[in-house]
């Protein structure tokens, strides 16, 4: 079970290139950062179920925030 996904913008172009996401638990606020590839994907494996925050951040662009992402067991999600 993990967490992946990348980021479009309006035009289709992937926005975070380079980019650090970091996924934060909902109820314990523990954090795992990684970064994204060069097409702008990321992938962090092993999260236990629960909700998590997910923020991107990469250099030229607006943070980006999606809260509140239920991940259940034997679950991979596309943020």
């Amino acid at each position: 079970m993990g967490s992946q996904g990348y980021s479009l913008g309006s035009g289709g172009q992937f926005l975070f290139v380079n980019g650090n996401p970091s996924v934060t638990a909902a109820d314990t606020g523990i954090a795992r950062n990684t970064t994204t590839d060069s097409a702008g994907r990321y992938h962090v494996p092993a999260l236990t179920p629960g909700r998590y925050d997910v923020q991107a951040q990469a250099t030229g662009f607006q943070t980006a925030v999606r809260k509140g992402i239920q991940l259940i067991v034997g679950a991979e999600i596309g943020v």
